[in-house]
């Protein structure tokens, strides 16, 4: 017959184990940042990966801003937004120098600001980024549309990014 206080012990040791079990999960997505939207923007329903989402009309001109949490290299992203704007991808440590140091809520981070080859009917396609990592995980921030509209939010763009706070 055992022990009634190892039998104890074992059984508290199991129950805390399921209790904390219970508990948030420890790679639970994060809460999304807190941010200012800009005068203007306007709000659109959240993508299955976005965690917000905005449009900006100027005339028929129309910009897409973005908040989304997720993963890969530094250099990985670089090259898939020089892939949206019709550019080659560079390699990595290429990639990773064109970005330019930038804080977010204290936390360092980098932006990213490229316009693509000018095309016939439509213009040049301008992207405005902002990368965050937070522990395992990456915030990303991107304004993308014509460049001349880009150009022109380019200030409530920064100001966006400087108005994100992060849950502590």
């Amino acid at each position: 017959m055992r022990n009634p206080l190892f039998l104890t012990c074992a059984l508290l040791a199991f129950v805390g184990a399921g209790a904390r079990a219970a508990g948030p999960a420890e790679d639970e997505p994060p809460a999304p940042p807190a941010f200012r939207v800009p005068k203007g923007w306007q709000e659109q329903k959240a993508a299955p990966l976005a965690s917000a989402r905005f449009q900006i009309l100027e005339g028929k001109r129309q910009a897409s801003v973005v908040v989304l949490e997720g993963g890969g290299g530094l250099a990985a992203n670089v090259n898939r937004w020089r892939g949206q704007l019709g550019l080659q991808a560079l390699p990595d440590e290429d990639a990773e120098t064109s970005l330019k140091p930038v804080k977010v809520d204290g936390v360092n981070g980098y932006r990213f600001d490229l316009t693509g080859a000018d095309v016939p009917e439509t213009g040049a396609v301008r992207i405005r980024a902002v990368i965050v990592a937070r522990g395992e995980r990456m915030w990303f921030f991107k304004m993308m549309g014509p460049a001349n509209l880009v150009e022109n939010q380019a200030p409530a763009f920064d100001g966006f990014v400087d108005s994100v706070r992060f849950k502590k």
